[in-house]
């Protein structure tokens, strides 16, 4: 592709199965796209509050059941987001964090 730009990871602004249908129509190359890495947000999109260790393992393994390449980790607390970093690390996915500028 003419930019150089050749991965990009988590398109934001389509949600998780936005994200999966461009990935799984790229790697069918039915459109022209660099290498995409989804990565789902940590409790975005899910009914359930992602507020202790459990939802937050649970969550990891539905998105990885859903073609999530990893999570993307903002704003959650030490505790879930261990869970989920540890959860992740099992199942042998990357990750990603927004650190929040406070001042």
């Amino acid at each position: 592709m003419a930019n150089g730009i050749t991965i990009v990871c988590k398109p934001e602004g389509r949600g998780r199965d936005g994200t999966m249908s461009l990935k799984k129509q790229s790697e069918k190359n039915e459109i022209v796209t660099p290498r995409i890495y989804g990565h789902a947000i940590l409790g975005r999109g899910w009914d359930t509050p992602v507020s202790t260790k459990e939802p937050a393992r649970e969550l990891v393994k539905e998105n990885t059941e859903n073609g999530a390449d990893g999570v993307q980790f903002s704003g959650a607390s030490p505790e879930v987001a261990t869970a989920a970093r540890d959860e992740n690390k099992k199942l042998g996915l990357r990750s990603t964090c927004l650190h929040a500028q406070l001042s």
